[in-house]
Formats: structure tokens, sequence, C-alpha cells
């Protein structure tokens, strides 16, 4: 978003208007974010709470596979597949979920993991969920640009049969808001390279 407000803002022939080049780079954010990762004062906290759950943590999703492919059918892949919900209908379940205090955002990943829960065969699993993890560690710190995505394990436990949807968003999302106040200094990776540690072995990757 910066660079296109920028370029913008040049196209239009504004540039006089642009805002000093910053003194922060993103080598000096990343320094100091590693740092803050490495002092025990800052971190603690968050690597407790993850300490705490990743025993309950369930293993890594297996995705169903084919038996007996020829050869040239066993290399992975990706095919494209679109569809989509008329404006006025996806109005109207948006305004839904909105209407009951729940975020649309955790309402989709809560569906997309029950359909990968059923191709799967498991009513308990974790997918690594992206999120913007841009710190206020200077003042110019949304004036420069780089990769500030982090991924936090976010749980789904479909366990509870009776449960209904309405009622397992609103969980999901009260622990993805926890989740999320915990992962700003400790990522699914440190947290997935510790639960290999614990359990003797190599998990495979969470999708």
């Amino acid at each position: 978003m910066i660079w296109c407000k920028e370029l913008a803002t040049c196209y239009f022939g504004q540039s006089h208007t642009l805002p000093s080049v910053a003194t922060l780079t993103y080598d000096h954010y990343i320094t100091t974010y590693l740092q803050l990762q490495r002092l025990a004062d800052y971190s603690k906290s968050q690597r407790d709470y993850w300490w705490r759950r990743i025993d309950s943590l369930p293993e890594a999703i297996k995705l169903p596979k084919k038996d007996n492919l020829p050869s040239f059918a066993r290399s992975p892949g990706f095919e494209v597949r679109r569809t989509g919900i008329p404006a006025n209908e996806w109005e109207q379940i948006s305004k839904s979920i909105t209407s009951r205090g729940l975020q649309v955002s955790t309402a989709l990943s809560v569906l997309f993991a029950e359909v990968i829960a059923m191709y799967t065969g498991t009513d308990h699993l974790c997918i690594n969920i992206m999120f913007l993890n841009r710190l206020p560690l200077h003042e110019q710190v949304w004036s420069i640009m780089g990769n500030f995505n982090s991924t936090l394990l976010l749980e789904f436990d479909f366990r509870n049969e009776e449960e209904s949807l309405e009622t397992r968003i609103r969980r999901t999302q009260k622990l993805f808001l926890q989740d999320l106040e915990n992962s700003t200094l400790v990522t699914a990776t440190e947290v997935i390279s510790e639960l290999n540690s614990r359990r003797g072995s190599l998990m495979e990757p969470y999708r």
C-alpha cells in the first residue's frame, strides 16, 4: 500500500507532497525484532502461553492420496477452481455473521477447516494462519516496506458434535484473539519445532 500510494502521488504530479525519506530501514526493523525474540523479558510470557498448550495440539493433518498412480501423476500440483456468491447474498451472509458479534474472516476459517476435516477424516486439527505483524518499534515503522507477515498455529476442535456452528465460530474467534496476542514474538515455526522436539519425531508441516 505504501508503494502504490507514493507511486500514485508521483503519477499525478504531486511528488513534492511526499514525506521525507524514512531513516528507519527494514533491515534495522528485523534486527531489532530478532533481538526482542531473544530477550526472555519480552518473549517469555508468549512462549509460556504456547508451551502450556503445545502437548494438547493435534498431529498435522494427513491429506488423502490416491494409490497406484502412474509415475507421471505422482508429482504434487495445484489446480485452481473458482466459484462465487452473488453480491446481494454475500452481503446478507456478512450481515448475519457480524450482527452476532462475529468476524467474517473467523467464520470463513472455521468453514474452511470443516471442509479439510471432512476430507482428512479428523475432527481436531491445526492450520497455519498468516497475519500482519508490524510491531510499533519505531515512529517510522509504517513508512517502510518489507515482509511483515508472520504465522500462528490456530487449533480447530470439532470433537463436540452437538456444538452449533455459531458457538464453534465464537469459541474459535476467542481462541484466535488469545493466540494473536501471544504470537508477536513466537511464530508457528517455533511452536512446531518445539512440538517436534517433545514428540521425538519430525512432524509433517501444518497446512
